[in-house]
This record gives C-alpha cells, structure tokens and sequence, in this order.
C-alpha cells in the first residue's frame, strides 16, 4: 500500500506478537456507554452514522470522467495517477497520463498542486482507485486544508473502516482516530492513537491486544 495510507489501516505490518489465546469471537454487540464522554462523542456505533462520501457524483467512478483540473481553496489543483502491481506493497508510481499505466495494475487518480518546498506536493479533493478490469477498488480519501477522512470496503461492498484526522490549530492539538465494522454494520472496534486510547465492544484494551484483534479482523 502506499506510503500515505496509515500504518493500521487494514495493511498491518506482520507485527512479532506473543503467543497468547484467541481472542474470544466477536459475537455480542458492544456496549459503548462506558467509554470515556470525549471519545465516545466522537463514536459512530454503526455505519449508518458515517458521513457518506463528500462527493456523491456517479461520475468519479469512472477516471476517464475527471477534469483535468479543479479548484480548491480558491486555487488551482492538476489531476494525477499512479499505479502499482496489485498486492504489492511497494509505493505507487506516479503519472500524468493513463497511457503509461501498465495493463493489468491497480491505479489511482486524485488532484494536487506542487510548490518548491513540497516534494510530494498538496492534495484535496477526492482519492479513487479501481482494479485492473475498471471497478472502483476504493473510495480512500477525502482531502481538505484541514483534514483528511477515509472509507475502506470489502469486496461485497460492505463498509468495514472509517478515518478521520483534524489538524491542530493554536490550543486545539487536533485527533486522529479509526473505526472498524462487522459486517451487520455495528461498530466492533476503534483506536485514538493520540490519546493512546483503544477499545474492543465497548471495552479498552492494552494496544498489543487491540492490534492482535486488528490482524484478526483485518483476514476479510
């Protein structure tokens, strides 16, 4: 996955975990009451709750339908893709033009504006990638000067993970935070890494337990 793509976000790192038991089967519902009121504000215990995707324009679904280039924050942004060999984990080569995408690799498109003290350049706007046959793969990200949020699905089209991150501004240092789902749509677990604060159904766990539960979770 690419370098940008946070590290527990459904591409965990093969992480070397004690053997410990199983954890037991997800099969009760959470009780989320008894999380501390700052986070639990900011919980969605179900997908019905997550915001949809910014940009409900069918037309995204298809790359050959982006502009070639769009305006946020009142400036000018260039459409750009990049692809890679599907199940690789090496970082997305970038293009100007679906022309020099090899047959049979996963890529991306998104908008950027480059400036001489950025290398990789500033994006907004959305973040598409589709399989080699054309479908949609991801809708990944939504990008703004102040934040970027993320939903990631299954191949049945279910919604399994939900991002946020807010940058800080003067006493607000900002968060970050993720959020997992079965497949009945109910919230099973989140993570607030800043605030070193993980919950399994309801219950807060130590981060090892969450992330041996996460590599569990993540086999879908």
């Amino acid at each position: 996955m690419r370098k940008w793509i946070p590290a527990l976000v459904l591409m965990l790192p093969q992480l070397a975990l004690g053997a410990e038991p199983s954890p037991p089967k997800d099969t009760q519902p959470g009780d989320w009451s008894r999380v501390r009121q700052d986070i639990r504000e900011r919980l969605h215990t179900s997908v019905n709750q997550i915001p949809p995707y910014p940009e409900d324009d069918r037309r995204l679904m298809n790359v050959r339908s982006w502009p070639k280039a769009r305006v946020f924050d009142g400036k000018e942004y260039v459409l750009e893709y990049e692809a890679w060999r599907w199940g690789s984990d090496v970082a997305g080569s970038v293009v100007l033009s679906l022309s020099e995408i090899d047959s049979g690799w996963v890529y991306g498109a998104h908008y950027v504006r480059y400036s001489q003290s950025e290398r990789y350049g500033s994006r907004r706007g959305p973040y598409f990638e589709w399989y080699p046959d054309s479908a949609v793969y991801n809708r990944a990200f939504y990008m703004t000067s102040s934040s970027w949020r993320s939903w990631y699905y299954d191949r049945r089209g279910n919604l399994r993970a939900y991002d946020v991150a807010v940058k800080g501004s003067g006493c607000n240092p900002g968060w970050s935070g993720t959020e997992l789902f079965a497949t009945d749509g109910s919230l099973v677990g989140c993570e607030f890494p800043r605030l070193k604060k993980y919950y399994w159904r309801g219950v807060e766990v130590e981060s090892d337990e969450y992330i041996r539960r996460l590599k569990i979770f993540n086999k879908w």
